[in-house]
């Protein structure tokens, strides 16, 4: 059997954040006031707008069911990218 050659291209973060969320379907959509979780739970964006209330928020919510791993780290990027902050992945 002879090997396939296979191509590869090299995408920044961003897309690949994007591919990734277009890839399953997200819970986690943003509107001009608020953030909105699993299609019902909003959050103001003054109520999550510094670094010590996001790790609020991701403490409280780890405590809803329907809030996985893929869906924690969607809301922390989403948060993220919404107030410019970077986020260290790699630690």
């Amino acid at each position: 059997m002879q090997p396939t050659k296979k191509t590869y291209k090299l995408i920044q973060a961003p897309e690949l954040r994007e591919r990734m969320k277009e890839s399953r379907k997200t819970k986690i959509k943003t509107y001009k006031g608020h953030i909105r979780l699993n299609d019902y739970y909003d959050i103001e964006w003054e109520r999550i707008n510094t670094p010590m209330k996001l790790v609020v928020w991701v403490q409280h919510l780890t405590s809803k069911h329907w809030m996985g791993y893929g869906d924690m780290k969607d809301f922390i990027q989403t948060v993220s990218d919404h107030f410019g902050w970077e986020v260290p992945w790699g630690c």
